[in-house]
């Protein structure tokens, strides 16, 4: 206390920090009373504190003679708040970040409470819908899926509890009135909502009814012909062969040449097949 006594406050207050001008511009304006004021200033090794002030002045003849006042240090309040707002603030920068990559998605994204409720979804959700965003929020996903595929929602949100993330192919039903097939990858959330994705498999799917065609075709193209197709494996190990003419063909499967006709004569066939491997490659 005695190292306070006859010391100006100037000398504890830095009169440049803009928080201590306005304190000191508050206190006169005010008729020398403030309540709860903030001010910058620094202990006796210099560490920087912040205080909140209650100040009343003695006025004689018209001169301020002596203020009386109450400080309450709330230097770690101050620490406390600020941290709190640069994480708000990286949380919210954050926020905005994923809602942009997610608005930015191609499958749809939608979000629903732990009955089904729809609470979010993404453009690409609303649109492959035909929904706005606000009719989709006033529905639940038994409303937007075939009737007969609802019953199959109660089993799939009971295989959410234990944590697993599923993926099945819906039937969902557009505003029009029109029905389209997606993948959906869902999952219940910590907080025990429910999130899905919603992925077009169109083209995915082509790749192997194409690739059906393709042999469906093959087969009926050798089914006449006295022609043997096979291929082998890099160390020339029958991997497959075709020829409905042929009875051994099973037998051969997972041989070489060397073990069903001898190494000596299955030499220069060996050969050329490492040749031709090697031109192909």
């Amino acid at each position: 206390m005695q190292d306070f006594v006859g010391r100006r406050l100037t000398e504890f207050v830095d009169p440049s920090d803009p928080s201590n001008l306005e304190l000191t511009r508050q206190y006169v304006r005010s008729g020398f009373r403030v309540v709860d004021r903030p001010s910058c200033e620094a202990d006796v090794q210099g560490n920087p504190k912040v205080f909140l002030n209650r100040m009343i002045g003695i006025v004689a003849d018209g001169k301020l003679v002596r203020t009386w006042g109450i400080q309450r240090d709330v230097t770690e309040q101050v620490k406390l708040e600020e941290a709190r707002t640069v994480a708000e603030t990286a949380l919210r920068r954050s926020a905005q970040h994923f809602q942009l990559l997610v608005e930015q998605a191609s499958d749809g994204i939608f979000l629903a409470d732990s009955e089904g409720r729809y609470v979010d979804l993404n453009s690409a959700g609303s649109n492959m819908l035909g929904y706005t965003r606000e009719e989709i929020l006033q529905r639940s996903i038994a409303d937007v899926i075939v009737p007969e595929e609802v019953q199959r929602l109660s089993p799939e949100f009971a295989r959410y509890d234990g944590g697993a993330v599923t993926t099945s192919e819906w039937t969902f039903r557009r505003k029009d009135g029109s029905f389209f097939t997606r993948e959906v990858c869902g999952r219940r959330l910590p907080d025990g909502r429910l999130q899905g994705i919603v992925r077009d498999i169109t083209e995915r799917k082509k790749v192997p009814d194409a690739l059906r065609q393709s042999e469906e075709r093959f087969r009926v193209a050798l089914k006449d012909s006295p022609i043997t197709v096979f291929t082998q494996d890099r160390d020339l190990r029958y991997a497959w062969i075709y020829n409905p003419q042929l009875y051994w063909q099973h037998p051969v499967l997972g041989k070489t040449d060397d073990g069903l006709i001898g190494s000596k004569k299955a030499a220069a066939l060996n050969d050329l097949k490492k040749r031709s491997e090697k031109k192909s490659s």
